[in-house]
């Protein structure tokens, strides 16, 4: 049998639908609680269908309501 693993909250990957406000070479642009905040690419081709104002779903680790707590996983 397995053990039961609690991992701290922060730990927990969670997603989330962020409104994309630019799009760079490498990364993304995205606003959270006032801060404005790069998510990055693993592959630019996918980056490429990708346009402002489009809505985009994202992982993290951290508090969504405190943005210093935030590290996006790579999309």
């Amino acid at each position: 049998m397995g053990k039961n693993i609690n991992l701290p909250k922060e730990d927990l990957i969670k997603e989330v639908d962020l409104q994309v406000l630019e799009v760079e070479e490498s990364a993304i642009i995205v606003k959270v609680d006032g801060w404005r905040m790069r998510v990055y690419f693993e592959n630019p081709l996918t980056l490429k269908e990708v346009n402002p104002e489009q809505m985009i779903s994202v992982k993290y680790k951290g508090d969504i309501g405190n943005a210093h707590s935030i590290r996006f996983e790579k999309i």
